[in-house]
């Protein structure tokens, strides 16, 4: 059941536009992750502003929240 969820996540992750991607997989798939703060991700890895990096992986959430069908489609 595990595998399954995590594979399903894997799969949504992976059709995420390129920047979403790379923030989600950087910050939260690595397997440092827990180590790894946003401000590294977005100053260091993505090279973003901090502005930049909250509203993309604000988008990026909410997407996958839809591709799992864990969200409603009218979410601000």
């Amino acid at each position: 059941m595990c595998r399954k969820y995590c594979d399903q996540i894997e799969k949504a992750v992976s059709q995420l536009p390129k920047l979403e991607r790379r923030l989600i997989e950087e910050r939260y798939m690595d397997n440092d992750s827990e180590y790894i703060t946003d401000h590294y991700v977005y100053k260091d890895v993505l090279q973003i502003s901090p502005t930049t990096y909250t509203k993309t992986r604000w988008k990026a959430f909410y997407k996958l929240a839809l591709m799992l069908n864990i969200a409603e489609k009218n979410a601000n």
